[in-house]
């Protein structure tokens, strides 16, 4: 059969194949026939729902010590772990196509697939979107302002309503956002001044259409992206300690802060203002993943991730196991669901993704 009479299969029997796959199967599958990569997105996912992880090599530690450390134009390893096949991807084209090594490149946010990172070794400083499932890169403008502690985005990059935004608290007193979409030409900032201690953002969160931003004093405030407003707010976070570490997530439209240590969570209750903590019953509804980025999320206990409802996964350089469940009493214990994956802890960075095909707007 050529390519042709591949094409010429009826579209039900092609969906009918590929509703039988997992979908990285399915992806390949498209790969062949471009006719059928419309059936993938025609097919309604009820069973994957666990994010993948995105590994790549990096070493953070030689970086620190040697700060004029270049790349040595070698391929660094990159590659997409699927916990539904519990199998592991590697994507030999990434790092030696123009402006797509990843060593020494930050990872900020996951959404839709993409990953927004910004790199600090290669001069001049950028920022760019990477996708690992289609090997595409979106490099941004350069920034007004290199520094930033935070960065997010709205939606897929590729989306005439996709927000970039970075934060910064350059100095005491003060603090700049960032703002960039499709059809800018530049970056916008945008300055405020307040009761800002410098490089206190310690996390962030992207809800609707407002930014969340929790600082190192425990207050809190909001920068509506639509209006380019921002306001602080009283309430300040429950825990007794700032000095620990925190853990911010969008949950169903709602803001959630753990610290990792003083289980359970708290909702911010936008019409009260202030923090309640979420009943037992509503976490088990859910799945919470965090790392040591701002890549963390929150998916529904549906499908293949009904069995952790209630559970949170940690993969990053604060806990005492390459992957940590937090579960009610049991407080960072190693996660047997992604031990499969611990060989790689010790040689490469890894962050949660959303994959392309994963769509959270439905209540749970």
């Amino acid at each position: 059969m050529n390519n042709a009479e591949w094409g010429d299969l009826p579209k039900d029997i092609v969906r009918l194949i590929m509703e039988k796959l997992v979908w990285s199967d399915r992806f390949r599958m498209g790969l062949l026939c471009k006719s059928w990569q419309e059936c993938i997105h025609e097919i309604q996912n009820t069973h994957e729902f666990l994010p993948w992880v995105m590994a790549y090599e990096w070493d953070r530690w030689i970086l620190s010590r040697d700060k004029d450390q270049t790349y040595d134009g070698g391929d660094r390893l990159c590659k997409l772990c699927d916990p539904n096949a519990k199998t592991s991807y590697i994507l030999k084209e990434a790092a030696i196509l123009k402006n797509r090594d990843l060593w020494g490149a930050s990872p900020h946010h996951s959404r839709n697939g993409w990953v927004l990172f910004s790199t600090f070794i290669s001069k001049p400083f950028y920022v760019f979107f990477y996708s690992p499932f289609t090997n595409e890169v979106i490099k941004l403008p350069k920034l007004k302002k290199v520094h930033f502690e935070r960065a997010m985005f709205s939606s897929s990059p590729k989306s005439p309503d996709c927000m970039v935004i970075t934060l910064s608290n350059p100095e005491k007193g003060k603090l700049e956002i960032q703002t960039f979409k499709p059809g800018d030409k530049s970056w916008k900032m945008f300055e405020f001044f307040g009761e800002f201690n410098r490089f206190s953002i310690i996390e962030v969160t992207y809800i609707g259409e407002s930014i969340y931003c929790i600082f190192s004093n425990g207050n809190m405030g909001i920068f509506n992206v639509k209006h380019k407003e921002w306001k602080m707010l009283s309430e300040k976070s429950p825990f007794r300690s700032y000095d620990e570490r925190r853990l911010v997530v969008a949950s169903n439209g709602n803001l959630l802060l753990s610290n990792l240590t003083e289980l359970p969570f708290w909702r911010f209750d936008i019409s009260k203002m202030s923090w309640v903590e979420v009943e037992e019953e509503s976490m088990e509804k859910q799945v919470i993943f965090s790392d040591d980025t701002s890549c963390s999320m929150s998916v529904p206990a549906m499908g293949n991730a009904k069995e952790s409802g209630g559970k949170l996964y940690s993969v990053d350089y604060h806990c005492p196991a390459p992957f940590c469940c937090f579960y009610r009493d049991e407080i960072g214990t190693a996660s047997e669901d992604y031990k499969w994956m611990e060989k790689e802890h010790d040689k490469i960075l890894q962050i949660w993704i959303q994959p392309p095909f994963l769509n959270f707007s439905e209540s749970f």
